[in-house]
């Protein structure tokens, strides 16, 4: 179908979507081998639930690269895994294709096949640990198969660095109302530290059909959603053809075009855009249902870590104790002036990082060699980049017994 589409536009010159979404993902498949507590699958979906044709994922790489639309995710309700076409399915991406096309695995199916299958054509693979304890994992997953999940990632893991294989792979945590005082450094210990294995903390944000498992969420109040942010940026291919502007529609509600029946960038330029979008900006969601039971794209995760760093400062400030901040950065020096970290400024160390400016008023700025010398009661690590690559080159202060806090980087 699309290459017709194709001839019949040979001689003329392509407009690329002059904004393309800044989240382009694909369903391979609805199917899903668990029922998370988070998940909008806890209250069931109403569409048919079953994997896209292999024809329409080629012709929807074809038309992604045609029209410079990267494909940033395989994912959007359903186990990546469970595709039965998987293979066939990466590999004409690895050929064709543009973007990261990233998989999102719970690990559960992650046996020798799967890990073949992705160490040889996938280019980025997100694993959800989501914990190290085992309760709390499974009132997250709504399963006993932890020990599984950990065995998998770690062969994972294993097999891409004795293949060389150059395969990202990236373990979330994710911190909710199970979990809330675990830390990230405990995944990073079981893991260890390789090459091209990032760690990102993640929290739960209350979604409009599913359970609400998290510790910072915003109210459903209306002002939250208009000027929603995903109506504007994202576009989301359901494994029918069927396109949603938004990674909150698991049903499929507020479809905005179907693939076979108009082009990718006449879906994402289209009326039934740009109708929803002005729907969204007035805060009129009589014709969205999904944007009316809402609450809004959450508290974001900046705002996240602000809470959280807010609740260790009483205690900090009652122990009178030294903390270092690490790494130095432009998201390190926002949370200072926009946290209640500078109510104990001096208190604080930074550590030398990114920035070439002046440390922020009353803060120390020292260096690695230093830091490493002791004299802290806490280290406290946080980068959007690369909290794990700082939090291994500090171990030797968390192994004299120095207490580190660490918050782990955001998704790529």
């Amino acid at each position: 179908m699309f290459l017709n589409l194709l001839k019949a536009l040979k001689s003329k010159i392509v407009t690329p979507a002059a904004v393309p979404p800044g989240l382009l993902q694909v369903e391979l498949t609805s199917r899903c081998n668990i029922n998370c507590a988070m998940c909008a699958r806890s209250s069931g979906l109403s569409r048919q639930i079953g994997d896209m044709d292999i024809d329409l994922f080629k012709e929807i790489v074809d038309q992604s690269k045609y029209y410079s639309m990267p494909i940033g995710w395989f994912h959007h309700f359903g186990e990546t895994l469970l595709y039965p076409h998987l293979r066939e399915a990466l590999a004409y991406f690895k050929a064709r294709g543009v973007g990261n096309g990233a998989i999102s695995t719970n690990a559960l199916l992650l046996n020798e096949e799967k890990r073949d299958i992705l160490i040889e054509n996938a280019s980025y693979v997100l694993c959800c640990v989501d914990s190290m304890r085992d309760e709390a994992y499974q009132h997250i997953r709504n399963n006993k198969k932890h020990a599984l999940v950990l065995e998998n990632v770690k062969s994972l893991i294993e097999e891409r660095n004795k293949n060389r294989g150059e395969c990202k792979i990236v373990i979330q945590f994710l911190r909710t109302t199970f979990n809330g005082d675990e830390e990230i450094s405990e995944m990073m210990d079981y893991f260890g530290q390789h090459d091209n294995l990032k760690y990102i903390e993640k929290g739960t944000v209350k979604h409009p059909k599913g359970g609400d498992i998290s510790l910072y969420s915003s109210s459903n109040n209306i002002d939250n959603r208009i000027g929603c942010c995903m109506a504007k940026t994202q576009l989301c291919i359901l494994n029918s053809g069927d396109c949603v502007a938004c990674c909150w529609d698991a049903d499929g509600e507020q479809v905005i075009g179907r693939i076979g029946e108009q082009t990718l960038d006449k879906i994402w330029q289209g009326k039934r855009h740009k109708r929803l979008q002005s729907s969204v900006n007035v805060g009129d969601f009589s014709s969205l249902p999904l944007c009316a039971r809402c609450s809004g794209p959450g508290t974001g995760d900046q705002n996240r870590i602000v809470e959280q760093v807010n609740a260790y400062i009483d205690m900090w400030k009652e122990q009178g104790i030294k903390v270092l901040l690490a790494p130095d950065g432009e998201a390190m020096r926002a949370l200072i002036e926009g946290s209640r970290l500078r109510e104990i400024r001096e208190n604080l160390l930074l550590l030398k990082g990114e920035m070439t400016l002046p440390a922020p008023q009353g803060v120390e700025l020292i260096n690695l060699e230093t830091a490493l010398l002791g004299g802290v009661d806490t280290i406290f690590i946080y980068s959007p980049s690369n909290s794990a690559e700082t939090y291994f080159a500090l171990n030797p202060l968390k192994e004299s017994g120095t207490n580190v806090v660490c918050l782990g980087s955001f998704l790529d």
